[in-house]
């Protein structure tokens, strides 16, 4: 079975492509972008060539596009995608998909599963509730990694990234988040659909 690239906007995308791919049964190859979501707009074409011989798990936010529809995203981007280019939107952005897992993230921030939202994807801005239920939580240590200091000027704090990051390689379930985020049960069954193919 070929190895699936990967092409995310930034880290923690990444992190969590990884995850969808390995519970999907499949292996990581190549990681490309990490440079925002305009790299990815600029060379999406050169990379559906590319997924002519190797399939590429692409990643991209909608709240970070101008338009709330994703098929007319993937029509204006990819009007001759190649069946191995595995073109996926997340919705609202990768904060849903992580927030999907409540029981992982009410244990995480040692908060009742109760406070954590039932519908992530239908958020307005995911990563700030995010900082929200860290902001509530009586582990300090999560408070100075993920909360800023001064909200005024950043979105998040000094560790954000790695500190969720470690959280999704050591707690998050791609299956449980998959049960309350409609795009990343797609996104699951997209690569999976692939990693069996491949095994025929």
């Amino acid at each position: 079975m070929p190895p699936i690239s990967i092409l995310v906007e930034g880290n923690l995308d990444e992190t969590v492509a990884r995850e969808i791919i390995d519970t999907a049964g499949g292996t990581v190859g190549t990681v490309y972008g990490r440079r925002g979501v305009d790299y990815i707009e600029k060379k999406i074409s050169g990379f559906n060539q590319l997924a002519q011989g190797v399939p590429i798990l692409t990643l991209v936010d909608l709240m970070d596009l101008d338009s709330d529809c994703p098929a007319e995203i993937v029509r204006d981007w990819l009007p001759h995608r190649h069946n191995q280019m595995l073109f996926r939107l997340v919705v609202r952005e990768i904060e849903s998909w992580i927030l999907a897992d409540r029981a992982s993230i009410s244990r995480f921030f040692g908060l009742r599963k109760a406070l954590i939202p039932h519908h992530p994807e239908q958020l307005e801005d995911p990563k700030a509730t995010l900082v929200e239920l860290a902001d509530s939580s009586q582990r300090q240590g999560l408070r100075n990694a993920i909360v800023p200091d001064d909200p005024t000027m950043n979105d998040e704090g000094p560790a954000y990234t790695t500190r969720v990051q470690r959280f999704v390689r050591h707690q998050w379930s791609v299956r449980d988040a998959a049960k309350n985020a409609p795009s990343l049960h797609r996104c699951v069954r997209a690569v999976r659909r692939v990693v069996d193919s491949s095994e025929l």
